[in-house]
């Protein structure tokens, strides 16, 4: 049964913390790779060197090009409260779009500090809870990212 891609359930899984790739492998052709066999509905596993011998003429290719990246930011607001930030795609030069929890309790838009390099103009919120954040940063930005960050 193919599930309804709209419906938020068919995105929960059980992922468990060993199964998720801390970092590349050293020989790129032994990278896993899941195989999807619809009509039998069966999910096998294999290497990427498989590839070759496992793709059919009419077959449908998905490449995952995205990247981990430590997206998580922990910083305070202007009045000292803790605020989480989970940067989700950036929008422009310094800017990002971006989950900020606990949100209902950032009424306003404002500053928020998240190391002494580090800061963000944070928007109040668009329809979807999502906040629009413009950096300033000291050091260059993905250098502080990467010292401040954390894998989400």
């Amino acid at each position: 049964m193919i599930p309804d891609l709209l419906a938020l359930k068919a995105y929960d899984y059980n992922l468990p913390k060993e199964l998720i790739a801390q970092q590349p492998v050293n020989t790129r052709s032994e990278s896993r790779l899941m195989h999807l066999q619809r009509k039998a509905e069966i999910i096998s596993e294999g290497k990427f060197s498989d590839l070759l011998e496992i793709l059919k003429p009419g077959d449908l290719l998905v490449v995952n090009s995205s990247k981990v990246f430590p997206a998580r930011l922990f910083g305070t607001k202007d009045n000292g409260g803790k605020i989480e930030v989970l940067l989700l795609h950036q929008t422009g030069d310094n800017e990002w779009k971006a989950m900020v929890s606990p949100g209902k309790r950032l009424k306003t838009a404002q500053w928020l500090t998240f190391s002494d390099n580090m800061s963000a103009f944070c928007s109040q919120g668009d329809s979807e809870g999502l906040r629009d954040l413009s950096f300033r940063c000291s050091v260059p930005f993905w250098e502080e990212v990467r010292r401040i960050g954390h894998i989400p």
